[in-house]
């Protein structure tokens, strides 16, 4: 006869073995480390991000809308000021902090199925501003043909310069919470 095993899931503070900004609550723990990855890569300050979730309650999905876009829009203010005094590094940086910011906002109304979240479309602007001013990419917004006659938004990053070769592509689709700035 074979012995049956049950094994609870973890919760709380045991259910990644990992820090939990909130123990109480794991959905938004884990959009907060989402968030922090994106310090390695430049997309996120530590203490931007820390600045606000200092101030949030666990599940108030407008605190959490409204703090990191209010972030996102200082940032973006700050960007543009760089860009006029043409400070392209720093425009760049700060839009991409920006376009981060403005999309991690949108994460909990998304979930709920908002489908028209301002903030998503401020990402994109953001991120293309830091695209228009950075001279280390080749980057081209794109749509891409779906199904119907309908397309999908996206971006063509090319490594070769004379854009007369043909070379291999690769579409990238990502999960659900992915999106094509990232």
């Amino acid at each position: 006869m074979a012995t049956e095993w049950r094994v609870n899931p973890p919760t709380g503070a045991d259910a990644f073995g990992s820090y939990l900004f909130w123990p109480e609550n794991v959905a938004w723990s884990t959009q907060l480390l989402r968030l922090m990855s994106y310090t390695s890569l430049g997309g996120a300050e530590f203490a931007e991000i820390h600045s606000v979730a200092r101030s949030l309650s666990p599940g108030d999905g407008e605190g959490w809308y409204s703090g990191f876009a209010r972030m996102a829009a200082e940032l973006d203010a700050k960007a543009q000021r760089a860009a006029s005094a043409r400070h392209s590094t720093t425009a760049v940086d700060t839009w991409d902090r920006a376009c981060i910011y403005f999309r991690i906002a949108a994460t909990f109304r998304s979930i709920e199925g908002h489908v028209e979240v301002p903030s998503i479309d401020e990402s994109r602007r953001c991120f293309q501003a830091a695209r228009a001013v950075d001279n280390s990419a080749s980057v081209e917004t794109v749509e891409v043909p779906y199904e119907n006659g309908n397309s999908l938004p996206g971006y063509f990053l090319s490594s070769i310069p004379d854009r007369s070769e043909r070379a291999p592509t690769v579409i990238v689709m990502g999960g659900i919470d992915a999106f094509a700035e990232e």
